[in-house]
């Protein structure tokens, strides 16, 4: 998939008069971190290399970048006396170039290059020799900025979703109205370019500027209808208030279902709360609105 083909169709905030056509949807599985977004409006963002699939984030290196890695590895393998004479350099060689180049990724490759020496009678050295290389790899090269992200979602009744990122149904779901931020908030929060939707394709990206890899999925992922908002800050938080509904999963607690009033509450902002309960004759979720004025 070519790069600048998916930078013309990547769907941005253009500017605060422009609406987005659909509301977002964020779901929440930590009712500690969910609560208290509730209460400050706010939404917590990730390390993107931290995802539940481990392709997601990683990109497919240049001609020049897997030149790079290759004599870099080889230089570094050779400095340390790792010569192709022995049995598992060929095989470490090849394991690295198929990583994902991740931070993740590069940490269990040196645990591998760890093992991998002690097996060659190398045991005194090898633990030192692994961290050596993976801070080699991190910095001789001119790696991906890491970002956070935070992720939504076009659909707030998916029932695999609410299971996956909602502790299985036990947790919550927040709606978020972008169009109710003014102008100030969308610019100063750095909203309007930071939020891009999801693209996804079965090739793997490959990335010129460090961004792209983040915004791009497989297509097995394509019914989640994805949206990230990208963090580059030095917080885990980015004031986010439009925050318009929230819902409780089905199996969410009694305990649950008191404490998220209390946070709607504690916001000040009119939040609307709905239970989710299974549909009686289809595989659905349905919403049923709580009158918070009798709580």
């Amino acid at each position: 998939m070519d790069y600048t083909i998916y930078q013309d169709m990547c769907c941005t905030i253009p500017s605060p008069t422009i609406k987005l056509e659909v509301p977002l949807f964020r779901y929440r599985g930590n009712a500690k971190h969910a609560l208290d977004e509730i209460r400050n409006q706010y939404v917590f963002t990730n390390d993107a290399g931290k995802q539940n699939d481990p392709f997601d984030s990683s990109y497919r290196m240049t001609y020049e970048e897997a030149l790079e890695y290759r004599q870099t590895t080889e230089s570094f393998f050779l400095s340390y006396r790792i010569l192709p004479r022995y049995p598992c350099y060929q095989k470490l060689r090849e394991s690295f170039e198929k990583s994902f180049h991740t931070e993740v990724s590069l940490r269990q490759f040196s645990e591998s290059l760890s093992a991998a020496l002690k097996e060659e009678g190398l045991a005194r050295s090898a633990e030192r020799i692994a961290r050596l290389f993976y801070d080699h790899c991190l910095n001789t090269t001119e790696r991906r900025r890491y970002w956070k992200i935070s992720c939504f979602s076009e659909r707030n009744d998916s029932i695999p979703m609410w299971a996956y990122y909602a502790a299985n149904h036990t947790g919550l779901c927040f709606k978020y109205d972008f169009n109710l931020l003014d102008q100030e908030e969308l610019y100063n929060h750095s909203i309007i370019q930071s939020l891009h939707k999801v693209w996804y394709t079965n090739n793997r990206p490959i990335d010129p500027d460090g961004k792209f890899s983040y915004l791009v999925k497989a297509q097995d992922w394509s019914h989640e209808q994805e949206w990230r908002l990208l963090n580059w800050r030095d917080t885990d938080q980015i004031s986010l208030p439009c925050m318009t509904e929230v819902y409780l999963g089905i199996n969410a607690s009694l305990e649950l279902f008191d404490d998220t009033v209390d946070a709607i509450k504690a916001s000040g902002r009119g939040i609307r709360l709905f239970c989710c309960e299974p549909n009686s004759q289809e595989y659905r979720i349905d919403f049923r609105e709580i009158n918070l004025t009798e709580e």
